[in-house]
């Protein structure tokens, strides 16, 4: 919610927004579910899900974008109307991977290999964050649960930091 006349909510049976009058059905074309939607203003916001489709809000409505994925897109967040985050999974291999969005395009970051699952990205400012994960590649049989990364002031991600691990 951007304020308490003003919200949107994605899900299974479709986009609706939240006004002085309550809420309402939003009509938007997709091909498959949308599940994440993230509002940086009332001027500004994404929605991603199933596919890869991505959708940017201009103030006015919503327009699909390029994405860099055909996956779907399992968390999404907006730091600012220049920089955001998004995590897919691939459903073959079910291998996660992070994108940032830097203003222009989305734009896949390299992780370490052995984390494969992440999921609940939260951001508290511009490249300060949690992303959950779980390690299952060299273990197959000793899941690591609760993990969690700290994002680095580099947007590159070379200094990218398990801050607890188990």
């Amino acid at each position: 919610m951007l304020s308490p006349n003003d919200g949107w909510a994605v899900g299974y049976q479709g986009l609706i927004r939240k006004d002085h009058n309550g809420w309402h059905v939003y009509p938007i074309i997709a091909t498959g579910q949308l599940n994440l939607i993230s509002m940086t203003s009332t001027s500004d916001g994404w929605m991603a899900g199933e596919n890869g489709q991505l959708f940017h809000w201009n103030g006015s409505s919503w327009s699909k974008v390029s994405s860099p994925t055909p996956n779907r897109f399992v968390d999404l967040q907006m730091v600012s109307s220049s920089l955001g985050w998004a995590v897919d999974t691939d459903p073959n291999t079910f291998h996660y991977r992070l994108y940032r969005y830097n203003g222009a395009e989305w734009v896949e970051e390299k992780l370490p290999a052995r984390y494969t699952r992440l999921e609940g990205l939260s951001m508290i400012s511009a490249f300060e964050g949690y992303l959950p994960y779980i390690n299952e590649i060299y273990e197959p049989e000793y899941i690591q649960e609760g993990g969690i990364f700290r994002f680095a002031q580099e947007p590159d991600f070379r200094a990218f930091l398990p801050a607890i691990t188990r």
